[in-house]
């Protein structure tokens, strides 16, 4: 199974909204999944925080994806993670978050669906 998410950019502090308002952008991270038939996980960053940002682990994707994968009470599967980032790093845009919630979407979608909205939600507040 191979798959890509476009995870758009986003932005809050909206006037009078403050926090309570956001807006997603015309910018975005692509995630390109390809599932393994091992338990490996392997991670690639280009564009926006290459060199920078951690290729293993630690990467906010993997973590988010074993939390989503402990949650649906399976194993996360062996997976290759290309990510090619457009949403600057450390901006505050939104790119922490378009990490998690690729990883969280993308497990659901491995593990054929086992998470409900509520649920994603809930991992990614964490």
């Amino acid at each position: 199974m191979t798959f890509t998410l476009r995870l758009p950019g986003s932005t809050s502090n909206l006037g009078s909204g403050f926090d309570a308002l956001g807006m997603a952008l015309s910018l975005y991270n692509q995630a390109a999944v390809a599932v393994r038939d091992d338990d490996v996980v392997s991670v690639s960053v280009s564009g926006e925080g290459a060199g920078l940002l951690p290729e293993d682990d630690s990467n906010l994707f993997v973590t988010a994806a074993r939390e989503a994968a402990g949650r649906i009470g399976r194993p996360l599967p062996g997976f290759d993670l290309e990510m090619q980032n457009g949403v600057p790093v450390a901006r505050g845009l939104g790119s922490s978050a378009t990490v998690i919630v690729g990883g969280i979407i993308a497990t659901n979608r491995m593990l054929n669906g086992g998470l409900s909205e509520s649920d994603m939600l809930d991992i990614a507040v964490k």
